[in-house]
């Protein structure tokens, strides 16, 4: 999923604009600086939830802060602002058979029910769960002629990527997950079908009016071609690079991997703009 623009305003603090809504990283300092979580403990700190705590953004859309320090440090957070109305469709589920549900899930075809149901309908067979005797605890591999891989758990079996090799794991309390290999040219079908139909979701996306970010952002470079160049603007390679209003450079990059022009040309559509809030916000 491409983003469609990103800004960063310190090693800490980002603001992405993605397609489904607003996606931010900062310190609980950052995060609160522009009206989110106020007054309220982050997720980890005393007296705050564990993982994720709910909130209400300034705007009035619900906000999701979660604790990433896992994937952008110590003492960082995210948060997930959701717009209303760009929702991602999702492949169906269908009644497969009493008690089972069907869905399309790309290099799989997956199936969720009960261990009785699954049984009945003929897609897995008795005793091939998770946690019954003889089969390991989380997942258990079921090869296309119905027998069990042999050794080790991290052993590689060759014969577990081709196509009807299952995969049996629980769903929830009282269901399974099986998940069912299809052949390597189903998957091509399948995976080049979910690229149409993300970028038919994107452009949608894209023509939405979109509300008014949480922060003063830059002007964005028309990305029309014969558009006007921001002070500055001078492109490497799929890099663009910019001067602010006190001389500091920026970088842009090109997003949707197109050649970047070369200086005295347009800028390239869909371009991220690493920009200073705070440095524009004084000016």
């Amino acid at each position: 999923m491409a983003e469609f623009l990103r800004y960063i305003d310190s090693p800490t603090f980002e603001y992405a604009q993605q397609p489904w809504g607003d996606l931010i990283y900062g310190t609980r300092e950052e995060i609160q600086s522009i009206g989110i979580g106020v007054g309220m403990a982050f997720p980890g700190e005393p007296g705050g939830k564990m993982h994720r705590v709910n909130v209400v953004d300034p705007r009035g859309f619900p906000a999701e802060i979660e604790n990433a320090q896992f994937w952008k440090g110590r003492g960082i957070y995210a948060v997930c602002i959701r717009f209303p109305g760009r929702e991602r469709e999702q492949a169906p589920s269908t009644q497969f058979a009493p008690g089972v549900k069907r869905r399309d899930w790309g290099c799989h075809d997956e199936y969720v029910g009960t261990a009785d149901a699954l049984v009945s309908a003929g897609i897995v067979n008795a005793g091939h769960f998770p946690g019954m005797p003889g089969m390991r605890k989380v997942k258990v591999t079921v090869l296309p002629d119905g027998s069990l891989p042999q050794g080790a758990p991290s052993a590689n079996c060759s014969e577990a990527k081709k196509p009807g090799t299952k995969y049996v794991e629980r769903a929830s309390r009282t269901t399974y997950r099986v998940c069912v290999r299809v052949s390597e040219e189903e998957d091509r079908r399948r995976s080049d079908e979910s690229s149409r139909a993300e970028r038919e979701w994107e452009a949608r996306m894209r023509a939405l009016p979109r509300p008014a970010p949480l922060v003063d952002l830059p002007e964005v470079i028309e990305p029309s071609a014969g558009a006007p160049k921001a002070p500055g603007y001078r492109a490497e390679g799929n890099v663009i690079f910019l001067h602010n209003k006190n001389g500091r450079r920026d970088t842009a990059t090109n997003l949707a991997g197109d050649k970047a022009t070369s200086e005295g040309t347009a800028a390239p559509s869909d371009v991220i703009v690493l920009a200073t809030r705070r440095q524009n916000h004084e000016q």
